[in-house]
């Protein structure tokens, strides 16, 4: 009985694992420090600059992948299901590539046009329905864009603007300043080459 109760003894006096259920827990509100609310509002802004990062970045990855897609279906519009296509391609480079060799001693203008009237003719020959779908896209491209080959810088003469906005007061006002400059002529003639010009 001795070695029983010894084990009870030894039992009771280790100290407890848990904590006692009377104990009572403080909470103790600290103030942030100025460097803490200074590297809080850092932190933010770095969160905001990187979301509107993200999102134009993402902005740019849909506009790549919007003109694949359609760069995608474009070239499968091209291409007419009952036509071989790899094959005949690779004739038409091959014919390409030989009127090059063809007039690799002849004149610049020669060895330019040559590949190219050669190439040409030739994909009409080996892919017609390609060589057609290619020339009505470049030809439907051409009348949408119309307006930016016929003025390619959007520029128009001062002249024609001042006058199709029917301020006839500071087309005379200008007309009088040119001629002023030519004082030594007896008919500078300055409203003629205007009148010309806008016609």
């Amino acid at each position: 009985m001795s070695n029983s109760t010894h084990k009870a003894e030894k039992a009771t006096s280790k100290p407890r694992i848990y904590d006692d259920k009377n104990l009572e827990i403080v909470y103790i509100e600290d103030q942030p420090s100025r460097i803490e609310e200074k590297m809080k509002e850092f932190r933010l802004e770095c969160n905001k600059s990187l979301h509107q990062l993200r999102e134009t970045f993402q902005g740019y990855i849909n506009q790549v992948i919007s003109l694949e897609k359609k760069t995608e279906t474009t070239v499968l519009n091209l291409v007419p299901k009952d036509e071989i296509f790899i094959p005949n391609a690779l004739y038409v480079g091959i014919v390409g590539i030989s009127g090059s060799i063809l007039t690799r001693n002849r004149n610049i203008l020669l060895r330019t046009l040559a590949p190219l009237s050669l190439g040409t003719l030739s994909a009409y020959y080996f892919i017609p329905g390609t060589t057609n779908n290619i020339a009505k896209l470049i030809h439907s491209s051409y009348q949408d864009n119309k307006h930016l080959f016929n003025n390619p810088f959007g520029a128009e003469s001062s002249f024609t603007s001042s006058t199709s906005s029917g301020d006839s007061s500071k087309l005379e006002t200008t007309i009088s300043e040119v001629q002023s400059m030519y004082t030594t002529r007896s008919d500078p003639g300055v409203r003629a080459v205007l009148e010309q010009k806008n016609e």
